[in-house]
C-alpha cells in the first residue's frame, strides 16, 4: 500500500501538469491522442463546442484512457453533460471536467468520443488536454 501513497501523482492547482496537448476545429471523435507521457493518473479536459447545426442536436462528449495506442482496454474516465441546442446559433458551451485511471500503469492515449443526437447533427470544438 506504501507504493500508491507515495507514488501517486499530485493533482490540483499546484501541481505541474505533465503534458498539455491542445486540439483546434475538431469535428470527429479524437481517436488514442498521444500525451507523450507514459503512467498518467489524472486527466482535466475543456472542450470549447464553437458550433452546432441540425435539427434539435444535443451533444456530450465521452473521455477515455489507455496504455497503448490500440485502446484495447480503453477506461472511461469521464463525461460531459448532455447539452441541446435549442436553435441559439450564436452560443458557445464550455465543458470542463476532469477524472483519474484506476489503472495501476496509469494512461499514456487519450480519446474525446462525442455523442451526437438530433436529425442530421454537427458540431466543431476546440479542446485542451491536461494531464498529470
Amino acid at each position: 500500500m506504501a507504493y500508491a501513497i507515495n507514488n501517486i501523482t499530485p493533482f490540483g492547482p499546484n501541481a505541474i501538469p505533465l503534458n498539455i496537448v491542445t486540439l483546434a476545429d475538431q469535428s470527429a471523435d479524437v481517436a488514442a491522442q498521444d500525451m507523450t507521457v507514459s503512467g498518467c493518473k489524472f486527466i482535466k479536459v475543456r472542450i470549447l463546442v464553437k458550433t452546432m447545426t441540425g435539427t434539435t442536436p444535443t451533444v456530450q462528449f465521452r473521455i477515455g484512457v489507455d496504455s497503448v495506442v490500440g485502446m484495447t482496454a480503453t477506461e472511461v474516465v469521464a463525461y460531459t453533460p448532455a447539452w441541446l441546442e435549442s436553435g441559439v446559433t450564436a452560443e458557445t458551451y464550455n465543458f470542463e471536467v476532469t477524472g483519474w485511471s484506476n489503472s495501476t500503469s496509469g494512461f499514456r492515449y487519450v480519446n474525446i468520443d462525442q455523442i451526437l443526437t438530433g436529425t442530421t447533427p454537427a458540431v466543431t470544438w476546440d479542446a485542451q488536454i491536461t494531464v498529470w
